[in-house]
């Protein structure tokens, strides 16, 4: 194969074996269980909590000093 030709072959061998259809590679889908879904509750309660504290302004006011202070005008 000369410089110019690109191979089209994207499947790389590893230990003699293809990654397609190898059971090295395991199935994404089923792991995670129980965890990543009890996360995204954790997330969404710690979200309204601190909506509810009235944190969106404070964080809002601090984003945009720190903005403006990096452009040079406040």
């Amino acid at each position: 194969m000369n410089s110019r030709q690109k191979s089209t072959n994207f499947s790389m061998p590893v230990d003699g074996k293809s990654l397609r259809g190898s059971e090295e590679v395991g199935d994404v889908e089923t792991k995670g269980g129980l965890i990543p879904y009890l996360m995204v509750i954790l997330f969404l309660l710690i979200l309204v909590a601190g909506v509810n504290a009235g944190e969106v302004s404070a964080v809002w006011e601090k984003a945009i000093t720190i903005c403006l202070s990096c452009m040079g005008v406040g």
